[in-house]
């Protein structure tokens, strides 16, 4: 079996973030869709 590392290889830093949120009410006029339509 081969051996797993413990962490992925990745560039060196500098790293960025990039994140968004939303409030959702009652009437999302089709949120729900287009979140499954992106997954």
């Amino acid at each position: 079996m081969p051996r797993i590392e413990r962490f992925a290889n990745t560039p060196q830093p500098p790293y960025f973030v990039v994140s968004f949120s939303s409030q959702r009410f009652g009437d999302d006029d089709g949120y729900g869709e287009m979140a499954e339509r992106r997954i």
